[in-house]
């Protein structure tokens, strides 16, 4: 990973635009290798504030290559989360993902979710939107996310954080029940 950042380093001190960057990763993620597909997503993290300008139509390229848990948390926190977190219209594109058939594109939704409670960002009401929709979740990698999405959550808003446990205890997988409740200093 370090290599990975380097290499992404060297490429950003070129100062590509926002479209140039998209096009990097457009290119290194086309024969979804992993590496490359870092690579590209750590170029367009630096693009920092211009991430805000980024079309929403752009994800779906990138969303379709995702098939493990890195790649698809690298792109949800250091792409996807700072243009949500920049502009509240999308929302609903993301909550919309909670409906898709890959259990990677749910992922991406609930790790977009995490991180959009990071960094000094706080979304508690859109992570429990998410969160609500992918509550019954089973797929190993999504117990994780949502664990992970709560907890981030509940470091804003512990309160409702637990209510959401509580109301939702019936279809939550015990692991995020107990994960989140200890993360939160109540015990399930």
């Amino acid at each position: 990973m370090p290599k990975l950042r380097e290499l992404a380093a060297e490429l950003a001190r070129r100062k590509p635009t926002l479209d140039e960057a998209c096009e990097l990763l457009d290119e290194l993620g086309r024969d979804a290798q992993r590496d490359e597909f870092l690579v590209g997503v750590f170029v367009l993290a630096k693009q920092g504030k211009a991430l805000a300008r980024l079309e929403w139509k752009r994800f779906g390229r990138w969303i379709a290559k995702l098939d493990n848990w890195e790649t698809c948390d690298q792109l949800a926190m250091g792409v996807a989360a700072p243009c949500v977190a920049a502009r509240k219209e999308l929302e609903r594109e993301l909550l919309a993902l909670t409906g898709a058939a890959s259990p990677w594109t749910r992922r991406f939704a609930l790790a977009t979710a995490a991180a959009l409670n990071q960094k000094g960002r706080e979304r508690v009401d859109l992570t429990l939107r998410i969160c609500t929709e992918l509550a019954a979740s089973r797929e190993p990698t999504l117990v994780k996310a949502l664990s992970w999405a709560l907890r981030e959550a509940g470091g804003h808003d512990r309160a409702r954080v637990l209510v959401f446990l509580e109301k939702n205890a019936a279809v939550l997988h015990r692991s995020v029940l107990r994960e989140v409740a200890a993360a939160l200093g109540r015990g399930t």
